[in-house]
């Protein structure tokens, strides 16, 4: 899929969360051949079940796309090497912090994206599904944290704060990602909206790709949306503000959609000492099609 979680946005390479590779140990093996990531783009941790190698104290190696561990994993550890781009979620495991309010908890919003090939393919959810799905995968079952630790929020279409977090551990749907229309007036540089002729699929907080393949070529986030002056001819988007002009009839395509992170530690989990825990990943489930 071309659609990726990233932490921030613009959505480049570098705000893009990094897929994370996964091996299982057999005893003996200590050497693994990177998939997900190019070795460039190994962070400096990686974990097996409980045992940690880090990356400054010799604990692992990386030649090319291949990674070197200092010890052969036990048989039947989980492996996990998480690339540079990770979600970071940062909690205490004590119930009182000078200056914070609930320090065993954290709230981090994150995005589910396609800013390049939006205005080629389409995504939905699967058959029977409510939307997109959108949940935790526990890569590490014998160690770190549980996927109850988590919860997901939709964003709320007027701040973009979180909505109601969903129930420990559960997954949220998202809504498709199809939506396209047309502009209905030229927008000149640094304008906060656009007209366009139809709202259908639209919904503030998603964000747009506009002119896809051209130089002007920009994404944009809806913050509003109400009809046009005078009534009856299309519907106005406020968005953020645009860096190029664009032409009556350019297409924009929805790509996107913001969401929460919700992270509680569990007193107690970690006997009050910080713990890099890096066997909890986002996954996302739907369908992807050619668009028509």
């Amino acid at each position: 899929m071309s659609l990726h979680f990233y932490r921030n946005n613009p959505f480049i390479s570098s705000t893009q969360l990094s897929p994370t590779d996964t091996f299982t140990g057999d005893g003996n093996t200590t050497s693994f051949n990177l998939v997900n990531n190019p070795g460039t783009q190994i962070g400096s941790t990686v974990q097996a079940d409980g045992l940690e190698y880090l990356r400054y104290n010799n604990g692992f190696v990386i030649s090319g796309n291949s990674i070197t561990l200092s010890s052969a994993p036990p048989a039947n550890a989980q492996i996990v090497v998480p690339g540079i781009n990770q979600l970071v979620m940062s909690a205490f495991d004590v119930a009182s912090v000078p200056g914070l309010t609930n320090p065993e908890v954290q709230q981090i919003p994150c995005y589910l994206v396609d800013p390049v090939d939006i205005s080629t393919y389409q995504y939905a959810a699967l058959p029977g599904a409510s939307g997109i799905q959108v949940s935790f995968v526990n890569l590490i079952t014998s160690a770190g944290a549980n996927t109850t630790w988590v919860q997901l929020a939709p964003a709320d279409p007027v701040t973009g704060l979180p909505m109601t977090f969903g129930n420990p551990g559960q997954p949220l749907y998202l809504p498709n990602i199809m939506a396209f229309n047309s502009l209905a007036c030229a927008i000149s540089i640094n304008a906060s909206s656009c007209q366009v002729y139809s709202k259908t699929g639209f919904l503030p907080q998603a964000f747009l790709l506009i002119d896809s393949g051209n130089n002007n070529q920009e994404l944009v986030q809806i913050l509003s949306i109400g009809p046009s002056t005078p009534p009856g001819n299309g519907y106005v988007l406020g968005t953020t503000g645009f860096q190029f002009t664009h032409s009556i009839g350019t297409k924009l395509f929805l790509c996107g959609w913001p969401f929460w992170v919700q992270l509680t530690v569990p007193l107690g989990a970690s006997a009050g000492i910080g713990t890099n825990l890096y066997n909890l990943g986002l996954q996302r489930i739907g369908i992807r099609e050619q668009r028509p």
